[in-house]
């Protein structure tokens, strides 16, 4: 059965969470009183999702945010939030929190969030299962000469290194940078031979000749090819 964790200094404010975890899913439900208790819980038993609150004595929300996402990548963490708050959900947010609920509207909200999380988690572990099994995985690519096909590739390509585990996110960024730089100059400098000079002078005037060049022949028949071959123990 599927558990949650709430963290709430106050107790009135825990259990009101409880029962609706309680009522709006079919989960086991645990308690702890700020992050620090919350960790040492997570360590011992880990749930499958953790609900805090974010203004906490010890370990405050965010601090349990970035714990669990470090330590516990597995593990969601939804934000209970006060009224002029916002700010700071939207900063957890982007430090890895799965969502959040406004602690005024719980009653309402809860239900919805607990249920797409809870999803999510299932999608993930049956995609974890499929991975345990792949090998290698191959791609090959053939681009037009439109520059704004490159982010959606890196995109598509960082997303497939992430699955593959094959580099921690510090690696990811500089494969995403190096990458462009290759796209790039290969669109640009390879495919439609437009030299770096001119932007120097005009950027302007750059990229009308680029637009122009895309559309004209030799330049337009000429297409960018990659390939990805992605294991396990290295990316090429």
């Amino acid at each position: 059965m599927p558990t949650a964790l709430v963290v709430d200094d106050s107790k009135m404010d825990q259990q009101l969470a409880g029962r609706l975890l309680a009522d709006c899913a079919d989960l086991t439900v645990a308690y702890a009183d700020d992050g620090e208790q919350a960790l040492e819980l997570i360590r011992s038993d880990a749930p499958t999702l953790v609900l805090t609150d974010l203004q906490m004595p010890n370990v405050d929300g965010l601090a349990l945010v970035d714990a669990v996402r470090a330590n516990h990548p597995q593990i969601p963490v939804i934000l209970m939030t006060a009224h002029g708050s916002e700010m700071l959900a939207a900063e957890a947010l982007h430090r890895g929190a799965a969502g959040y609920v406004r602690k005024q509207f719980l009653a309402h909200d809860l239900r919805g969030q607990v249920t797409r999380t809870l999803a999510l988690v299932e999608q993930t572990r049956h995609q974890r299962k499929a991975l345990e099994c792949l090998t290698i995985s191959t791609s090959r690519f053939v681009m037009d000469n439109d520059t704004s096909r490159i982010l959606p590739m890196l995109h598509y390509l960082r997303d497939d290194l992430a699955r593959m585990e094959v580099c921690d996110e510090t690696a990811l960024m500089r494969v995403g940078v190096a990458l462009e730089e290759a796209l790039r100059n290969a669109i640009e400098h390879g495919n439609l031979g437009l030299d770096s000079m001119i932007a120097e002078e005009s950027r302007d005037d750059y990229y009308a000749l680029a637009a122009q060049r895309r559309e004209a022949e030799p330049y337009r028949s000429r297409h960018v090819h990659l390939e990805a071959e992605l294991t396990p123990d290295r990316a090429v």
